[in-house]
Parts: C-alpha cells; structure tokens; sequence
C-alpha cells in the first residue's frame, strides 16, 4: 500500500538560466495537502513534472508510488488535473465535452450531469465552451478532473477567477469528496485563507525549494507567535471559561472572534476538548493569529537567515 500520494526526491528543473525547481524534497500524504507558495515559486513546473507534461533535469518523483516520467500513462489513468492553463476546445457544447471525457474514461454521464449539479455548472451544459466566463471555464475543468472517480486529483488554482460564493462551494464540495468517496487532493494555490480551510498538510515552497512541510497543527505551533483566533457558537460562555486557566489569558473579545495568548499549544487543545465536553461549545474556526499567510511568512523568514 502507498504511502504518500506524492514524493518530490532532489527534484532539479532549469529553463535556460532561470533554476524552477532547486532540489526539491517534498512528499504529500493521503489527505487534502496543499502547495503553498508566492508566484514563480516552482508550484506550475512541480505539477506539470507530476503529470508528465515537464522532464526534470534531475531528481525523481512519485504519483501514487509510479515514476512520474517511467509511468506516466499509469498516473492518468488513476488521477485527475486541473492545470492553471488548462485548455479545451472551444466550438464544442459543455455537455459535448463532458460526454466526450466521460466516454473515454468509461463513466456514466449521469453521474458526471449530477456532478455538474453540485459543483454548480449544470445550467451551462447547453452553452458553447467559447462562451464562458473565466470562473466557469475553472468549473468545467474541475468536473472534468473529477470524471472517472479518481484517486487523486492535482489541481493548480482551482478558485481563479471565481466568485466568493463559487469559491465557498467548490471548496465544500472538495471537502465532501473527500469525506464521503476518499478522494485525495493536491491544491496548489497563493489564495491561503482558503487552503486553511480544507488542507490537514502543507509543503512550503519557495524559490523552488520545500522549505518546510507538516501537517498544519504542527506547521502552526512551529511559527506561531502564540497568539491564537478563536471562532464558536458561544463566544462569551468559551471567554469566561477559558479565564479558569492560568495559562490562558484573553487579549480581545470582539464580535464572534476570541483572541488569546498562550505559551503552551497543548494546554490551549486540552482546554478546548474540555469546553466541548463540559460547555457544549462548538469550535467553528481555531488558528493562529494572522493565519497560514504569517506562518508561511515566517517561514520563509527563518528560511532566509539560515542560508544568509
């Protein structure tokens, strides 16, 4: 049984005089992992090694335990793409797209149609792929990855271009795939806030190295600077109790939104558990102050006053 989904091992990929990738040691486990980087980081040239479409110049990597150059045919057949530039043709009708891709992967078109349904793509089928705005040319190609029940689907910036509604529903639906089908997902994105709400791991990437990877519980107690926002259904009742411990204090009350410090991330996990048990309080949102964007920050700040 495979381990991890992917596995980037010393990974090298130069254009010209521009260096992509830079050993790049990576591996991402079954779960929703994100690829989390700044534009030009290497996130695009690291999928299309992935997916076969780039030869590295040096370094291995793995889809599903295959070689992504030796076993490309292999890959495809058992994951799904949605790449940043992706293209489809565009005289054709969504519907006659999706009934094309269905066919050649063997899957139903009513399953596909129903996926059109939930992702929200269903009344565009009749329209014309030239048509399209950019968010629902996103959508289409996120169904069309999704077609064939794969194992797991890479996606490089599945919310370009979409609304902050779409954006929401995409990413339940990715959640719920996962949940309920055991999907695995790769995303690749600079839109942090919402990679927080889904992934369980992360890889650090920047200027073409991993810099750092984790699961993001320990990704945050790694860089955090202590301060924690907290979201719940009862954000009085969860301030009053959380002033029993010593090692807690409350440095704002504001609206729904709890902030507080604490010097020991384990106390502050425990002292939760306890609330839902205790309280009945429901913990809606639980991250460190600042989010994904200030830990991959420091990160890439203690990254850069090792090497200088």
């Amino acid at each position: 049984m495979v381990k991890n989904i992917v596995e980037a091992k010393d990974l090298c990929k130069n254009f010209g005089k521009i260096r992509a990738l830079d050993h790049l040691n990576a591996i991402f486990p079954k779960g929703i992992c994100g690829l989390i980087g700044p534009n030009g980081s290497g996130k695009t040239t690291f999928i299309h090694i992935l997916v076969g479409l780039v030869k590295p110049d040096s370094g291995k990597a793995y889809v599903l335990g295959h070689d992504s150059q030796k076993d490309s045919l292999k890959i495809r057949r058992r994951i799904g793409v949605l790449l940043e530039d992706e293209s489809f043709p565009q005289n054709l009708s969504v519907y006659e797209y999706l009934r094309y891709v269905s066919k050649i992967k063997g899957y139903s078109i009513r399953k596909t149609i129903r996926i059109c349904k939930e992702v929200g793509l269903y009344e565009y089928l009749d329209r014309k792929i030239k048509t399209l705005s950019a968010g629902m040319f996103k959508m289409l190609g996120l169904v069309q990855a999704l077609i064939g029940d794969p194992e797991l689907v890479i996606l490089d910036e599945p919310t370009a271009n979409l609304d902050p509604l779409k954006r929401k529903r995409l990413l339940n639906y990715i959640q719920r795939v996962h949940r309920e089908k055991k999907v695995n997902f790769l995303i690749s994105s600079h839109v942090l806030p919402e990679l927080e709400e889904i992934c369980n791991w992360a890889v650090f990437i920047y200027k073409g190295k991993a810099i750092d990877q984790g699961y993001l519980k320990d990704l945050y107690v790694k860089y955090s600077t202590g301060i924690y926002e907290i979201i719940s259904d009862k954000p009085k009742v969860l301030a009053e109790y959380l002033k029993s411990f010593k090692s807690i204090d409350i440095v704002e009350e504001k609206d729904d939104v709890l902030r507080i410090k604490v010097k020991n991330y384990s106390e502050l996990k425990n002292a939760l558990s306890k609330a839902l048990a205790e309280k009945s309080i429901q913990i809606i949102s639980f991250r460190p102050l600042g989010g994904l964007r200030e830990v991959f920050s420091r990160a890439v700040e203690k990254y850069s006053e090792v090497i200088n």
